[in-house]
């Protein structure tokens, strides 16, 4: 348990160094929480203090919200990708959205596709797909169908739930058999006008490593102690072996 928290200490860490300046830029906002539909912890951080993943039928329940910055608009097949959730459970992936979001009419598809497309507009959420998705792990992916388009604009006075980054589109829910979080990316897209598409990527948790495994126990310092015997001992054997 104490290795658990130690990772998690560990990953929240650098998740809030790689995400704490980029976070502003952004126009679609993935962060992790504790429960889902939660609004329990402060806003302006990256992630709740402790994430830690609740076990459920012997799998472990991740939860994230998707938001969108005022004056930003979601059009039909914009959409928004989690990158490889390692140890998904089949059929436990779903979105909720806000009644906000719903009350503009249109629908919300979920699919998990190994490899994110779609994104060809912005560099940097294009390198982050390049160099982070590993089309081996499955994604988590949310679309908005329409057919009518929800803008943030007034989205105040209309009921909209601001958390701090953007108004709230909904709340994803996935299971996972693996309960070590990890930092990986994620991408967006929306729309600044009808026609002007916007992109984004940034970083948030997810379960185990790329290929599905959890994070390797590290060795007690005596194993450490007796490979780095074994080394040498296999140097010196190497060098009789020249000598000879």
């Amino acid at each position: 348990m104490r290795l658990k928290k130690f990772l998690l200490s560990a990953a929240l860490g650098g998740l809030a160094l790689l995400g704490a300046n980029s976070a502003q830029a952004n126009s679609i906002i993935i962060t992790a929480t504790n429960a889902l539909n939660t609004m329990s912890f402060p806003p302006d951080l990256v992630t709740p203090p402790q994430l830690v993943p609740p076990l459920v039928g012997g799998n472990y329940d991740y939860y994230y919200r998707v938001s969108i910055t005022p004056n930003n608009q979601w059009n039909a097949g914009d959409f928004a990708s989690i990158f490889d959730f390692s140890g998904l459970v089949a059929g436990s992936y779903t979105f909720t959205p806000t009644t906000w979001a719903a009350s503009f009419g249109g629908t919300f598809t979920t699919s998990t596709p190994g490899l994110t497309s779609g994104i060809n507009v912005d560099m940097g959420a294009m390198t982050l797909v390049a160099t982070q998705d590993n089309a081996a792990v499955q994604n988590l992916v949310v679309t908005y169908n329409g057919p009518t388009t929800i803008t943030s604009l007034n989205a105040n006075l209309a009921g909209g739930i601001f958390d701090g980054s953007g108004y709230i589109l909904g709340f994803i829910k996935a299971s996972s058999t693996l309960f070590t979080p990890r930092i990986d990316g994620y991408v967006g897209q929306d729309h600044v006008t009808p026609t002007q598409e916007s992109e984004n990527g940034a970083q948030t948790l997810v379960p185990g490593l790329p290929g599905g495994g959890e994070l390797p126990l590290p060795l007690p310092t005596a194993a450490w102690g007796g490979m780095a015997l074994i080394g040498l001992l296999g140097t010196k054997r190497l060098r009789r072996g020249k000598q000879a």
